[in-house]
């Protein structure tokens, strides 16, 4: 199978005609992996019940192959792109210039800096154990204090009872209970 072959797009919303098992599904799942698309919207576009997709996927070791290898592929060309995001790249655009009715192209080479998301993600990713990880740790003391031990003397029983009454609502909402 040549993976640099052209695309051959197909147009989900056009009616395909169903059918079963041939030596071209392979190539067809290969294709379809490489463009992203989920295992539902791969096996609508190719005409089949995703339960015919799901069994294909188990009996047919080509199949499976090929979906792999399409989904590799799609998955290495991201992460290319983005580790050029991640420390800059150059590239060409050509510029026309016209001058006393001579129109002259030139090719210009570009940079595109590092970009700090892109290198931060790439890191968080890459470098979890080196402190990159974005997943942020968050440590809860539960505090209980006894009541009985506090001097409630010169508080007015109205906010009293409006402490007990919002002490039992978060008790309820909380622990549960009546």
């Amino acid at each position: 199978m040549d993976r640099e072959s052209s695309i051959q797009i197909f147009d989900p919303t056009e009616p395909r005609r169903t059918r079963g098992w041939d030596e071209d599904r392979p190539r067809e799942i290969y294709e379809l992996s490489r463009l992203g698309l989920s295992d539902e919207r791969m096996a609508r576009v190719m005409g089949i019940a995703i339960d015919t997709l799901n069994n294909w996927k188990r009996t047919k070791p080509e199949f499976i192959d090929a979906m792999y290898q399409g989904k590799d592929w799609a998955d290495a060309k991201v992460v290319a792109a983005l580790y050029d995001c991640a420390v800059g790249y150059k590239y060409n655009v050509q510029v026309a210039h016209t001058y006393e009715g001579i129109t002259t192209v030139t090719t210009l080479e570009q940079e595109k800096g590092p970009d700090a998301w892109a290198a931060a993600r790439w890191l968080s990713l890459r470098q979890r154990q080196a402190g990159w990880s974005e997943t942020a740790r968050i440590e809860v003391t539960n505090t209980n204090i006894n009541i009985s031990k506090l001097d409630f003397t010169g508080i007015p029983n109205e906010v009293l009872l409006a402490i007990e009454k919002a002490q039992r609502k978060h008790l309820t909402n909380n622990v549960g209970g009546s």
